[in-house]
């Protein structure tokens, strides 16, 4: 097994590289086009606000909630039997992360989709994911500090 794995990770992307020596590729695949002026100018320039900025650090503040959280719980007993359902063994384990990653993202979405036609409601998105950041951050701690022994 372990030579087989050695074998696709490192010899397989080796043979799929193309060594191309001078003249063996027509000029046209080397070059890089200049995008012209005019097309640059056509899109439209995004100003940040102070309710954009805000918004984009309760996001960031958010997903390291998230990342947090997860690495605290990762291979203990999960309490909540929404993200173990099957045959994890009530254990937080790769499924468990996947659709709490997927729980979180799709909020992330869903608020993306909602301010590309309302960008007024920024202020209350980011006040929202700062509550939820500072609540998986409790829950975070309290996992390092009295949760119980991960499972094997």
């Amino acid at each position: 097994m372990k030579p087989l794995l050695a074998l696709l990770l490192f010899v397989c992307p080796l043979v799929a590289q193309q060594w191309y020596t001078e003249g063996a590729v027509p000029n046209r695949l080397t070059s890089i086009d200049s995008v012209p002026n005019a097309f640059i100018d056509t899109i439209p320039k995004v100003s940040a606000t102070p309710q954009s900025k805000l918004y984009s650090i309760s996001v960031a503040a958010l997903i390291g909630a998230n990342a947090a959280d997860l690495a605290s719980s990762w291979g203990r007993p999960e309490l909540n039997p929404l993200l173990t359902p099957g045959s994890s063994g009530g254990r937080f384990g790769w499924q468990a992360a996947t659709i709490k990653l997927g729980l979180a993202g799709g909020s992330l979405l869903f608020q993306r989709y909602v301010l590309r036609r309302r960008p007024e409601l920024q202020r209350g998105f980011a006040i929202s994911n700062f509550i939820a950041a500072g609540a998986m951050s409790a829950v975070a701690v309290r996992n390092q500090t009295l949760g119980a022994p991960r499972i094997r």
